[in-house]
């Protein structure tokens, strides 16, 4: 579905019943991707909030994502935005506590005219 988990854990879970418990271990290509070289970058230290420090994450605005500080200096902060988890095996253990039956969707049909 669209819960904001990853494709390999949706495909983990599949076929569980209340009560099992499960590790599933889902790869860079099903989960985080792989790291990119290209998304490492640097902001001027005159832009950065007070108390940043290495590790730090940023915000670089609504729907820009995040970055974590990977090096600082007094002209720039290194800056990397991978996803944390890029590039790893992410291992889960999963216990299924309850499950629902999901609601049917309504289809909704529009129609549109171009005045």
């Amino acid at each position: 579905g669209d819960s904001g988990m990853v494709t390999g854990f949706h495909r983990g879970i599949v076929g569980m019943r209340v009560g099992d418990t499960r590790e599933i271990t889902v790869t860079p290509a099903d989960g985080f991707g792989e790291r990119d070289n290209n998304k490492i970058g640097k902001i001027p230290a005159s832009k950065l909030p007070a108390g940043v420090k290495v590790g730090s994450r940023l915000s670089l605005g609504q729907n820009k994502g995040e970055a974590t500080v990977i090096v600082l200096n007094d002209e720039f902060a290194g800056v990397d935005l991978n996803h944390p988890l890029a590039g790893k095996n992410v291992t889960f253990t999963v216990i299924l506590l309850s499950c629902e039956e999901l609601p049917k969707q309504e289809r909704l049909i529009v129609e549109t005219t171009i005045p």
